[in-house]
């Protein structure tokens, strides 16, 4: 049971001495986040709790306590998203985040769940929780984690299911490769293709050689940032004709008042920048930010109004420096972040737009974005936003806006 925080799926890692096992049961910080606002509310006030954060489980009949902890909340979100709080599953079983492997060791699907290297901090403070315990009886390690799978039985004398045979073909290596780059452990799939013996390990080979290795590493910063996980044939027939030399992938922080990130103040060509590990944004062969793609996050960064300013003055009149991501969704204030923007736009249907998601935010439903401007030759003023958008498990909604006045 939890000391630090109230409840019983909620645990502080370095104070509450969560058991190796249990581990396994880790939500994303998205996740967690979500069920943290549906089910707390928080007090700023006079601090008399014992927890770490003076909140409680809500009560049906109030009214306004949710909104007297802005601060409290702000700071519980934070530790969270770095992994220092963590979030259980309600069912008594792997949420499919973390396992534990035979060796004992803990490996996170998705790092991207978290942010500020929470992932690597919860590995941390798995190992420190396995060091706290006695397993001379297990071999020195914890137990790997059980998947449990429904198998129905059938008769013996029936031939096995074509389903169940061992798939070792080009396809299955050509996959391997895609699960090679998303997770970023090439050596360890190449070794499950070549074990898969048949034509596996050539399909391995043609999507991941000498020759197309170094853009694979870039694309897969890409796909890895991705919560779907997905790779699609598609998307690797479009990585093989990738160049090394076209494509250069940059993992930084956004900077804030007084301390600006003088990169993503002058963003390069042909370039993907991971920002504060959950921002994408990829610029085309003139260093225009051609894509952006978040999962949105209710946390407001500081705003660059120089850079604000001079992003505006270098559009039409009447525009003014417009954020493709939101200085309230943690968008960078940095000109990478920065377009000219028509001001009616920008005030009018894409405010409203903006402010959906931020009750989305504050509801505790997830938000998922991409932008895509469009422009005219060498114009660094967006003709147009292509914008994709999902709150929770609604339906995705594509909405395209002219930088004009309206947006239509």
């Amino acid at each position: 049971m939890s000391l630090s925080l109230p409840g019983i799926y909620l645990y502080n890692l370095s104070r509450d001495n969560l058991p190796p096992e249990d581990y396994e049961r880790i939500v994303s910080a998205y996740a967690g986040w979500s069920r943290i606002c549906r089910e707390y509310e928080f007090d700023d006030g006079y601090h008399t709790s014992r927890y770490i954060i003076n909140m409680r489980e809500s009560r049906s009949h109030h009214t306004q306590a949710s909104s007297r902890g802005s601060r409290e909340k702000e700071k519980l979100e934070k530790m969270v998203f770095s992994g220092d709080v963590v979030m259980l599953s309600d069912m008594h079983g792997p949420a499919k985040l973390f396992h534990i492997n035979e060796e004992g060791v803990l490996i996170c699907t998705d790092p991207l769940a978290f942010r500020f290297d929470g992932a690597k901090s919860i590995t941390t403070e798995y190992s420190k929780s396995v060091s706290r315990r006695d397993y001379r009886r297990s071999g020195g390690k914890p137990r790997a984690t059980q998947v449990q799978r429904l198998v129905r039985a059938s008769a013996p004398d029936l031939p096995e299911p074509q389903a169940f045979r061992t798939i070792n073909s080009k396809s299955a290596g050509r996959l391997l490769a895609a699960g090679g780059i998303y997770n970023g452990n090439v050596e360890g799939f190449a070794k499950t293709a070549k074990d898969l013996g048949g034509d596996a390990d050539k399909g391995f080979e043609q999507v991941l050689n000498k020759q197309t290795a170094g853009a694979a590493i870039a694309v897969g910063a890409l796909l890895g940032a991705k919560k779907s996980g997905a790779v699609s044939l598609k998307q690797l027939d479009k990585l093989k004709a990738v160049s090394t030399k076209e494509l250069k992938v940059v993992e930084i922080k956004a900077g804030e008042k007084g301390s600006w990130s003088k990169s993503l103040n002058k963003p390069g060509p042909n370039t993907i920048y991971k920002v504060d590990g959950n921002k994408i944004y990829h610029t085309d062969d003139q260093g225009r930010v051609k894509m952006v793609e978040a999962d949105l996050t209710a946390m407001t960064k500081d705003r660059n109004t120089y850079q604000q300013r001079k992003a505006g003055k270098s559009g039409d009149s009447g525009d003014e420096g417009g954020h493709l991501l939101a200085s309230i969704f943690d968008g960078p204030g940095e000109k990478l972040n920065l377009v000219p923007m028509d001001a009616n736009l920008n005030k009018g249907v894409w405010k409203k737009m903006e402010n959906s998601w931020a009750k989305a935010l504050e509801d505790g439903k997830p938000v998922k974005v991409k932008i895509n401007p469009t422009y005219s030759a060498d114009s660094t003023r967006p003709d147009k936003f292509t914008v994709e958008y999902q709150i929770g498990n609604d339906r995705p909604v594509r909405e395209t806006y002219k930088n004009t006045h309206g947006g239509k």
